[in-house]
């Protein structure tokens, strides 16, 4: 099996690793409990009521807890829970983790379905498939992540009913000659810029046509020049773990040259085909310190371009597919440019391409249409500015 083909197994392992993955990274992170101060948002329970009774602190005595919103007293042995309010939270993660969820069990049923069913003229049903359960998960996280960024909710830590008075802090004792804890600017948005290679079967599978269908072999056979690629890439940070972004890639897959005798002589004129893919993605990273890693749904317009080909046809498909990348940023991602390091995995599938008609002389030699397997590997270096 070629490098580039992805297997059953590989596509299902990518849908569960990437749900995994972001439940886990999305989950709440515990910091610690804040003092209590005249102001305080919080909520306690009684021993008497089983509801929450919600309110602003005006003053904590030995015994006893003043309410500033209604002038209420509790006596604290009164009070079963106590939980102090750390300020409002959008549901972004809890929304975006919600929906990967959904996403991927529906992805997964999607792909049950689709895969055992029969080959398209364009897609296998195994790659018919993927492209759906990929584009599920990434479309569930994506709405759970829109309805969760348009509700917020106060976020709440439980503070020990003994620990009440330790925590108060009075008004005449608040001074903004207390210690501030100076957190890291985070930079939300970044845009970087790649240059690489580009690793495929493409090259390959013209080869095999040329070899297949009549073309000369004058001492070193058809031949493939090497492939590069640019990408672009623009993300937004939702929150410290996770990141959604565009990229657009313009990949060079390279020349490959099949060869035909001029006349009867020992002449050969070079019959080269080129390709090319331009790639738009959206993709949803998970973010640990250095590292990151992300998937998503793409298109793809590929290319292929035949010279010294009387009729010069080019022949363009366009793809929906999948990217799935690692990076690495150096010094620190909070640092406002970095160098990163990334390697992309691109689910593109077959594309025919052809026929291509090539004359030497009086002769004459067909390509014929001929699947040519595009997925791909990236692997680049790049430059990212944070703003």
């Amino acid at each position: 099996m070629k490098a580039g083909k992805v297997s059953n197994k590989l596509y299902r392992f990518i849908i569960i690793q990437v749900v995994v993955l972001a439940t886990n990274a999305l989950g709440q992170v515990g910091s610690q409990r804040p003092s209590i101060t005249n102001g305080s948002r919080v909520r306690i329970k009684l021993d008497s009521s089983p509801s929450w009774i919600i309110g602003n602190i005006q003053d904590v005595r030995s015994d006893s807890i003043y309410f500033a919103s209604d002038q209420k007293t509790f006596p604290i042995k009164s009070i079963s829970k106590f939980e102090l309010s750390t300020g409002k939270k959008l549901n972004t993660g809890q929304g975006g983790k919600m929906g990967l969820i959904i996403g991927g069990i529906a992805g997964a049923i999607a792909f049950a379905v689709i895969s055992s069913g029969e080959d398209g003229f364009v897609l296998t049903a195994e790659e018919a498939g993927a492209g759906a359960a990929i584009s599920s998960v990434a479309l569930g996280g994506l709405t759970g992540l829109a309805v969760g960024s348009l509700s917020k909710t106060d976020q709440w830590q439980t503070i020990a009913v003994q620990d009440i008075v330790l925590r108060f802090i009075p008004e005449d004792k608040l001074s903004t000659s207390r210690p501030i804890d100076r957190k890291k600017k985070i930079h939300r948005w970044s845009a970087s810029a790649f240059s690489g290679k580009t690793n495929a079967n493409v090259g390959s599978d013209i080869e095999s046509s040329f070899n297949s269908n009549g073309f000369e072999n004058n001492g070193f056979g058809p031949s493939t020049s090497g492939s590069s690629s640019k990408l672009f890439a623009l993300n937004y940070r939702l929150n410290p773990r996770l990141t959604a972004g565009l990229i657009h890639s313009q990949t060079d897959f390279g020349e490959t040259m099949g060869w035909q005798r001029l006349g009867s002589g020992f002449s050969y004129l070079g019959t080269p085909i080129t390709s090319s893919a331009n790639t738009s993605a959206f993709l949803l990273s998970l973010n640990w310190s250095h590292l990151n890693a992300g998937i998503g749904p793409a298109i793809y317009l590929i290319s292929s371009h035949a010279l010294n080909c009387g009729d010069r046809k080019n022949y363009k498909t366009t793809k929906l597919g999948a990217v799935a990348q690692v990076g690495l940023q150096v010094p620190h991602p909070y640092w406002p440019v970095s160098l990163e390091i990334k390697f992309q995995y691109h689910i593109v599938g077959n594309v025919e391409i052809g026929p291509f008609e090539f004359e030497a002389g009086r002769q004459s030699r067909t390509f014929p249409k001929t699947k040519v397997d595009f997925n791909h590997i990236f692997m680049g270096v790049g430059i990212g500015f944070k703003f």
